[in-house]
Parts: C-alpha cells; sequence; structure tokens
C-alpha cells in the first residue's frame, strides 16, 4: 500500500507537498477506512485550483517511468507545464513510500520533464540500493547486491527511461523479490476517468466486456445498489454486434440514455468488481455526477473495498460527515498550500458526535 507520497516543483505545487497515509489516528468509527495501520480510503478535499487534480496526475507519474522514453512521445508532445513555472531547481521531484510485502520501499526521483528523468533513489527497509544519476549516466551510491544485481550493466540504452526500470526487465529475479513487486504494484494504479471522449469510449468497451462475459446480470444489481432501476437485456444490432437495451414498452438503447452520473458508475463497476487487480484506485472528483446520497454509498463502498487503496478528490462537504467518513481519513489543502487530514488541522478533539461538515463551513480546518 502507498503509505506516503511527496511531490515538489510539480504544475501547481512551488516548494513540497506530502499526503502521509500511515499516521491515522485510532478512531473507532469506520474502521474499514484503515488497513494494517495504512489509510486505505482517503479522500482529499480543497477550494478551486487547489491542487487536487494535479496530486491525483503527480500520484500516477510513477507509472510512466516504466515506458520507453519516447513511447507516446510524439503524441503527447513538451508539457511546458510540468515544472512549477516559479520554481528555482529545473526539476519536479517525486517520493512514494510503499509498504509492499511486509517490507517497507522508498523511490524517489526528479524530472526536468514528464519523459526524462534527472535522478532516481530507490531504499528497502531503510536500506541504500542505488542512487543514480540519470544525467550524467553513472551511480553516485549504490548496494545492488541487495537485490541480487551487482554484476548489472549500469550503462543502459536510450530503451530504457529509468534505471528502476532497467534493473526490473534485465536483472534476474524472484517473482517475489523487490524489483517485481514494485513493478507489479506500481503497474496496478489506476486512474478512473468519468469525463470526456475518453470515458465514453472506455464505456462502450466496458458494455461490450460486460455482454461477452455474461455479467449483464450484476451490472443491474450493482447499478440498483446506488439508485439506477434499470432492467438490462442484451439484443442483436442490424449489424449483427450485441448491444444493451433497457426494457420498456419500447426498447432503447441503454448507451444513449444513460446520464453521466450512470457511466461513472459503470467505470466503478468495471474497476472494483470485473478487474479488481488494482492496487490504488485515483478518483478525480468522482461524484462530478453522483447525487450526494450515491456519493455518500460509493464513499462507504470504497471503504469495505479489499485489497487496495481509494484515493479521491471532492468537492462536496457533505461528504466529510462523521457517519460517512473520518478525520484522519479527509485531507484538506490549506491556504498555504499544506495538505493535511483534518484531525491535524484543529486543536479541537474530534468525536463521533462532531458536526465535521458545519466545522469546515465554519472554518476550524482553515
Amino acid at each position: 500500500m502507498l503509505k506516503s507520497f511527496s511531490v515538489s516543483n510539480y504544475r501547481k505545487f512551488n516548494g513540497t507537498v506530502t499526503l502521509d497515509l500511515g499516521s491515522p489516528r485510532d478512531y473507532s468509527f469506520n474502521s474499514d477506512y484503515v488497513t494494517n495501520g495504512i489509510v486505505s480510503n482517503a479522500l482529499v478535499i480543497g477550494q478551486n485550483a487547489s491542487g487536487k487534480t494535479n496530486l491525483i496526475r503527480a500520484i500516477l507519474d510513477v507509472t510512466t517511468n516504466y515506458y520507453p522514453p519516447n513511447l507516446f512521445a510524439a503524441q503527447l508532445g513538451y508539457d511546458a507545464t510540468f515544472v512549477n513555472a516559479d520554481a528555482e531547481r529545473p526539476e519536479a521531484e517525486f517520493e512514494y513510500i510503499f509498504a509492499i510485502g511486509g517490507r517497507t520501499v522508498s523511490y524517489g526521483y526528479a524530472k526536468n520533464s514528464d519523459r526524462q528523468l534527472t535522478r532516481e533513489r530507490l531504499e528497502v527497509d531503510g536500506t541504500l540500493v542505488f542512487d543514480y544519476s540519470n544525467s550524467a549516466e553513472r551511480m553516485v551510491k549504490e548496494n545492488l547486491s541487495f537485490i541480487g544485481a551487482e554484476t548489472a550493466n549500469l550503462r543502459f540504452s536510450g530503451d530504457y527511461s529509468s534505471m528502476l526500470a532497467y534493473l526490473s526487465s534485465n536483472v534476474s529475479a524472484e517473482s517475489d523479490g523487490i524489483l517485481s513487486s514494485l513493478r507489479r504494484y506500481t503497474a496496478r494504479i489506476i486512474p478512473i476517468v468519468h469525463v470526456g471522449e475518453s470515458a465514453r469510449s472506455q464505456t462502450r468497451r466496458i458494455l461490450a466486456e460486460v455482454i461477452q462475459s455474461n455479467r449483464v446480470d450484476e451490472l443491474e444489481v450493482f447499478l440498483s445498489r446506488f439508485g439506477v432501476e434499470e432492467h438490462l437485456s442484451v439484443y442483436e444490432d442490424a449489424d449483427g454486434s450485441k448491444a444493451l437495451y433497457c426494457l420498456h414498452r419500447r426498447l432503447i438503447p441503454f448507451s444513449e440514455c444513460m446520464s453521466s452520473g450512470t457511466r461513472t458508475l459503470i467505470n466503478l463497476f468495471y474497476a472494483y468488481e470485473m478487474h479488481p487487480q488494482g492496487s490504488i484506485y485515483l478518483l478525480d472528483e468522482f461524484d462530478a455526477y453522483c447525487h450526494f446520497e450515491v456519493a455518500e454509498d460509493l464513499i462507504r463502498y470504497f471503504g469495505k473495498a479489499t485489497g487496495c487503496q481509494t484515493i479521491a478528490t471532492t468537492h462536496n462537504t457533505s461528504l466529510t460527515r462523521n457517519d460517512v467518513m473520518r478525520p484522519d481519513c479527509i485531507f484538506k489543502f490549506g491556504a498555504d498550500g499544506a495538505l493535511k487530514p483534518l484531525s491535524e488541522r484543529t486543536s479541537r478533539e474530534l468525536r463521533i458526535g462532531n458536526n465535521v461538515e458545519k466545522l469546515l463551513r465554519n472554518g476550524e480546518f482553515d
């Protein structure tokens, strides 16, 4: 699980922002939201342009370090907003602390663009494995015998974007070794998109897979759980393809009548029910098209999901109530740009009976 994440000089963030998921309080309510001493169901709140979306994008950044450096480069182009415009240093810095297989893994790196690393460092249980200067193409410090890589040729080709990618691809490692485990874990950090053309095309693919895997009844039950009462059935279209229809006096194509909120639910069904292999699910404004009661039910649903973490952002203050969330799992961006849980943003001893939403609206956590 992700225990802590820090990022600096990245997009909105001029300075360091830290999301500390490894220091929960001992609240007795909503205990499902903390797993083995780590927050597994986190909610990030803040004003517009406070950094919520940038935080989600920053956490996802590590997944690109395993791609070849030129992959998608032509489509993406140069990202002039990657490094903070007011930063004194020409690099953005990232640090992840993971708890994987009973071990603490710290991986940090610096980039001067979204595809160009300048330095990276890996520690396991406090032991330095390597500190590599990508710009100078040399090791600053290393203890590669710790991962059985002491004989590795350290001058890798341009096919690899990072030393971590190179070692995990070229060093003989056990399937449960730290390199393999870290690669599998970071590859399963999944963003869930609920707006735009990518969301619509993804919905079409999901519905096709639902039909092919005979899970229409499961989808119907899932939607009903969140208040969408539709009877669905599969019919063959004129071109021979199969599609889902809503059963009324007149059949209606499901893909044409669904709301944006229903599309959000379908994407969540795919991620959490059909392919529940994600390590971390990243949801930016997951409830933007949801009724407040549906949003509350979704928060509780995320809390009961096992074997994964959910990090979601929202503007919905009703989700901060203690019957929905808990103060040490709600992280708020302050006016100073710092990200702290509500439990640390007040001198008040918060209890289950406190009206956290009212306190929030009255400026208690500013």
